[in-house]
């Protein structure tokens, strides 16, 4: 199967914005918070900022851009550089410290998505394999299984396996479950 464009949708909240790139079943809402799984990436503006509680959830975070500083039910906070992981259970009381962008995963605990950061320097091959998952890039652009993946973009693909080359410095998100 080739890798599908997903159409992502921008919503503001009090902090900032959040891009939607993807959620499984498709029909699914947050407001509703009937998915099993969803994939955003929110600009932080604000210095402060209190997380929306997901009882029943697990979260995955992580900064894009800047340093967040992450505390759970006034446990001792922790800061995350770009790219470091923290994984917490999404009805902790958190809050977060820091202006930045980051990419989050909430999921439903039968789903274990893991995340595997790709950086890839020009002229570069790298043997990419998806059973099913998501790909977003970050910086840049490659092409996977004949579709030119584009900065900021996220893409839906299975069962893909190829090596795959870049004329650029890039950095890839990929999101398999």
């Amino acid at each position: 199967m080739k890798l599908q464009h997903i159409q992502s949708i921008v919503s503001n909240w009090s902090g900032g914005s959040t891009t939607q790139l993807f959620i499984q079943p498709a029909n699914a809402t947050l407001q509703e918070m009937n998915f099993d799984l969803r994939i955003s990436s929110a600009i932080i503006e604000v210095e402060a900022s209190v997380f929306t509680k997901f009882p029943g959830y697990q979260r995955i975070i992580f900064p894009l851009e800047g340093i967040l500083t992450l505390q759970h039910d006034q446990n001792r906070a922790y800061q995350l550089k770009p790219f470091e992981l923290a994984t917490f259970n999404g009805e902790s009381d958190t809050t977060g410290q820091g202006k930045v962008i980051d990419f989050n995963i909430i999921f439903k605990p039968s789903i274990s998505p893991k995340v595997t950061i790709i950086e890839l320097k020009n002229q570069e091959e790298y043997q990419f394999e998806l059973n099913k998952g998501l790909v977003y890039c970050v910086n840049g652009r490659v092409e996977i299984a004949g579709k030119i993946v584009l900065e900021k973009n996220a893409y839906f693909g299975t069962d893909i396996c190829q090596i795959v080359k870049t004329d650029q410095n890039i950095k890839l998100i990929v999101v398999t479950w």
